[in-house]
């Protein structure tokens, strides 16, 4: 019988390489393997939790009209708002989002106006409310803040706004608004 000198499999000066590509290649396929698997569990939770009585807290609307934030930048046609997210599956993205303001947006801020006139009518409706007076069959009523419009100018960074808009913005990241009021 003839003898064939046997090669052996890898060769010998380059072992190292190919167990280190081995092992490298097990640690990739692995992670690509451990991604595909959390994305399928976190898509499984997602469900879970949505179709649960408790997700009903979770539950992010179809259609909003109105969204409340603070301004973190203002530009010249439009400011910036980072609203808080109320569910933990809303998309990031969407928390920070682009108001743009038209000619015809109203623009709104409400105080409490002068302070010594505002708590002089507070403190008359507190004693109302404890003497449980009544005028005419109806309930005293607490004094209503004051409404100014404004420029656009007048918003600063840090103001709390709330924004309404005529069209659904529930996943829009840049939309016009049709009134702001700064709080």
């Amino acid at each position: 019988m003839d003898q064939q000198s046997s090669q052996p499999l890898v060769c010998p000066s380059h072992q190292t390489h190919y167990v280190i590509a081995f092992i490298l290649g097990a640690l990739i396929g692995g992670c690509a393997l451990s991604a595909y698997g959390y994305h399928k569990g976190f898509a499984s939770a997602y469900k879970l939790v949505t179709d649960s009585q408790m997700g009903l807290m979770f539950k992010i609307p179809d259609d909003v009209r109105m969204l409340s934030g603070v301004v973190t930048a203002v530009n010249a046609d439009s400011i910036v708002i980072k609203t808080r997210q109320n569910s933990p599956f809303e998309d990031p993205a969407i928390a920070s989002r682009t108001i743009v303001i038209a000619t015809d947006t109203k623009i709104t801020k409400r105080s409490m106006g002068d302070i010594d006139a505002y708590r002089t009518a507070m403190d008359d409706f507190m004693k109302k409310m404890q003497s449980g007076a009544k005028s005419a069959g109806t309930p005293p009523t607490p004094p209503e803040p004051v409404t100014t419009t404004i420029a656009l100018s007048d918003i600063k960074v840090d103001d709390t706004v709330t924004v309404s808009t005529v069209d659904n913005v529930a996943f829009s990241k840049s939309f016009p608004a049709s009134e702001v009021q700064v709080q």
